[in-house]
């Protein structure tokens, strides 16, 4: 199994709140926020893509609405349209319907794709969408099946999209700079000045007594991990 021995650092983890979803790969400097309205977890997988440790799958059986998709290192991703040309390649070799009424437009910070599919058991409207940023690659699936118009289908999976929000996670007791400089505080002994690439995740803990004088710090190259 490619991803049997996959670390819980780089595995999907899914916090449930009263009215959200908050989702992180632990060594992602990113976390993504998706409001409840309906939407449960679903386990499980369906092989291929399914089974990357990564890989999030929500659905709202009432409206038949489905989140899904992955966090990834951003050096997966090269731009929208080159994705759009190799994901829809691979649909024709499996046989799968052609898109229709495709539309590239920028939703929030997300690069976005609208489409339609038609297949004989019912047809349904799709957004695929991606976010990129501090060395993380969201890649997001929306899609809703129903008999109503699709520009009103379109509408109700953007409003849900501008919904979800990705923000990076608060760095305690350390700043980074652009150049890539970090700085950490070291307690009782000043900081630590280290260089490293700003996509590089850090682990930064501060020793919880007052007898200990150790600070474990330790920088991950994200590209390397995932």
């Amino acid at each position: 199994m490619a991803y049997a021995n996959t670390p819980k650092s780089e595995t999907i983890a899914i916090n449930e709140m009263e009215h959200a979803y908050e989702l992180t790969v632990p060594i992602s400097k990113l976390f993504m926020t998706v409001p409840k309205k309906g939407l449960s977890v679903k386990q499980g997988s369906i092989g291929g893509g399914t089974d990357n440790p990564r890989y999030f799958y929500f659905e709202d059986k009432a409206r038949n609405i489905i989140i899904s998709g992955w966090f990834e290192a951003d050096l997966k991703f090269t731009n929208v349209k080159t994705f759009w040309e190799n994901e829809t390649k691979a649909w024709k070799g499996g046989g799968l319907p052609a898109a229709k009424n495709v539309l590239f437009t920028k939703i929030s910070n997300w690069d976005a794709i609208f489409y339609d599919i038609t297949a004989p058991g019912g047809s349904s409207t799709h957004i695929r969408a991606h976010w990129v940023q501090s060395g993380t690659w969201i890649d997001i699936h929306l899609s809703i099946a129903s008999d109503s118009p699709v520009p009103e289908l379109r509408a109700t999976l953007q409003s849900l999209l501008k919904s979800i929000q990705v923000k990076e996670k608060s760095s305690q007791g350390n700043s980074v700079q652009k150049n890539g400089i970090r700085r950490y505080s070291l307690p009782g002994q000043g900081s630590l000045q280290l260089s490293a690439p700003v996509s590089w995740a850090d682990d930064y803990r501060q020793p919880r007594d007052n007898f200990s004088t150790i600070t474990y710090v330790q920088l991950r190259a994200l590209h390397l991990i995932y």
